[in-house]
């Protein structure tokens, strides 16, 4: 099962990147054109670009933006949950050769099951077992 926040990220990610990269072109195209020196011929130099001031700080906001939104610390880790492919095969190898203990089985269907893992298919469920080793938990779906 996947879930739909990864793959956002990695859109959004992707698209910050793509932005900050066109800035940058635009930015290095605008400066081989626009260099500030005096016309030829008319002796009077050029007024300030506004456009080229704009590409810059907004290249500048672009390049600072994803330290600042991706920046939070993570605080602890409240589990780790790993998607299998057969549920009674991993929970067999997790209890007998890592020694595991299964402390909880359940199983959710219905239309909500479906939309937080964002399915389209109506008659969803996913099988959930919580397996503990000391005092170490890890939950394997199915």
């Amino acid at each position: 099962m996947k879930t739909i926040f990864p793959a956002r990220l990695r859109q959004v990610l992707s698209l910050l990147r793509d932005i900050r990269f066109n800035l940058c072109l635009i930015a290095s195209m605008r400066r081989f054109r626009f260099s500030g020196q005096p016309r030829m011929g008319g002796g009077t130099a050029l007024r300030p670009n506004l456009n080229k001031v704009f590409i810059f700080f907004t290249t500048l906001l672009m390049l600072d933006a994803p330290a600042h939104v991706f920046s939070q610390k993570a605080v602890a880790v409240t589990g780790v949950s790993i998607t299998v492919e057969d549920l009674d095969r991993e929970v067999e190898f997790f209890t007998q050769t890592l020694d595991f203990r299964e402390i909880k089985r359940e199983k959710w269907s219905g239309p909500e099951v479906a939309a937080l893992f964002g399915l389209s298919e109506a008659g969803v469920s996913v099988e959930m077992v919580d397996l503990q080793l000391g005092t170490e938990t890890i939950r394997l779906m199915d």
